[in-house]
């Protein structure tokens, strides 16, 4: 995940995987996602190391997958479980998904080099799923929401070693059932 500071991001994707090049793949997937982040505070040292931050953040990310044999790697990307918070990598695979994550970050101090420093993330996620299930023709469709936090320590911004919690709002994690 790209770190976002203050401004406005965007990205989209398609991917193509066409049976002639795959017996086991035959799908197409879209995703476009929005990024926003406004830095509300922040305070930098002499060498302006980040002392503490504070940064408002949400993301709204839409994905679309359709095909006959979607593999497994693409749900875990496209899943409406994958861009929602507390829920499983490829649950909910359903055709379409749209999700928006908003999240507010506490980071530092960041004493001895720049990128490195803890983070407490608090957040509150939302998604809506439609269409078939993936590889079947059963129609379905899904809402989720969570709450919940994150503790982890950033290195250089290329990732997050932590822990993450969240309380499931709205719908369950079939990994779990009955636990929020």
């Amino acid at each position: 995940e790209e770190e976002l500071f203050d401004g406005l991001a965007f990205e989209s994707s398609l991917f193509l995987g066409p049976k002639l090049l795959n017996t086991n793949a035959s799908y197409l997937a879209f995703s476009a996602e929005g990024a926003g982040a406004l830095m509300i505070y922040q305070e930098l040292d002499e060498k302006q190391h980040n002392l503490y931050s504070i940064i408002l953040r949400d993301n709204l990310q839409l994905t679309y997958t359709l095909g006959s044999h979607i593999p497994v790697s693409v749900l875990q990307e496209t899943s409406l479980g994958s861009l929602v918070r507390g829920y499983g990598s490829g649950q909910y695979p359903l055709d379409g998904a749209l999700a928006n994550r908003f999240s507010l970050c506490f980071n530092g101090p960041e004493p001895f080099a720049k990128g490195f420093y803890p983070r407490l993330v608090l957040f509150f996620d939302v998604g809506y799923g439609f269409g078939q299930l993936a590889n079947t023709s059963v129609s379905s469709s899904a809402f989720l929401a969570s709450a919940g936090v994150s503790v982890t320590y950033s290195l250089l911004s290329y990732m997050d070693i932590g822990y993450q919690m969240a309380y499931l709002i709205e719908g369950s994690n079939p990994m779990q059932p009955g636990k929020t």
